[in-house]
């Protein structure tokens, strides 16, 4: 049986990556990083949020011009359809956690609240059934805000019609949930590699 935390939730908010969703960063960035003019921790370090990767994940840049974009500035050199695909398979589903947030949708209603692109999103939607078990999702090209930004967290609320200290957060980063707990949402900080069956029983629960 699935337990209820000691306070009233209607319901609950998820994050992507690290929460429903590894990111083989590495692998995807060594793969890119043999195509192109420049090293590796060149491109690491290009990737870890740039200018054009928040401009992206802001709506600011259609997918096309986003690829493009990246792909002239770090000298990718093959097709880009190829460019395209590294990118969008660094993103894998923990199994594990999406048999419990399937199972945690029995319960409450289960949204997303998550910084991410077009491109990435729709590859999500294709390839896995977080549709089928969310019936609201939030994302930052969308949403033109990324969080820890107040206005994303207020956005997810108006769309969910709720008071914040009625819905739960769980999130990978502490500025996040500093965010969401900010304007009164119950915020969790989810350690990476971590069980979220267990996580909701020992921490959400507890």
């Amino acid at each position: 049986m699935l337990p209820k935390p000691p306070f009233p939730v209607e319901r609950v908010f998820l994050d992507l990556g690290h929460v429903l969703f590894s990111l083989a960063f590495d692998e995807a960035i060594r793969n890119i990083a043999d195509a192109s003019t420049v090293d590796l921790e060149t491109i690491k370090r290009y990737f870890n949020y740039n200018p054009t990767h928040i401009a992206y994940e802001t709506g600011k840049l259609s997918s096309d011009e986003f690829f493009q974009t990246m792909a002239n500035e770090i000298g990718y050199m093959k097709d880009m359809s190829s460019f395209r695909q590294f990118w969008l398979s660094l993103v894998q589903p923990i199994e594990a956690n999406f048999q419990f947030a399937r199972e945690l949708a029995t319960r409450y209603p289960v949204g997303v609240i998550s910084n991410v692109g077009e491109a990435h999103m729709n590859y999500v939607l294709d390839t896995t059934d977080l549709a089928h078990f969310t019936d609201l999702r939030i994302y930052s090209y969308t949403a033109g805000v990324m969080k820890p930004d107040a206005r994303i967290y207020h956005h997810a609320l108006t769309e969910a019609n709720l008071p914040a200290e009625r819905c739960v957060f769980i999130d990978d980063k502490a500025d996040n949930i500093a965010g969401a707990n900010a304007i009164g949402i119950r915020g969790y900080t989810f350690p990476e590699d971590t069980c979220l069956r267990t996580f909701w029983e020992t921490v959400i629960c507890r």
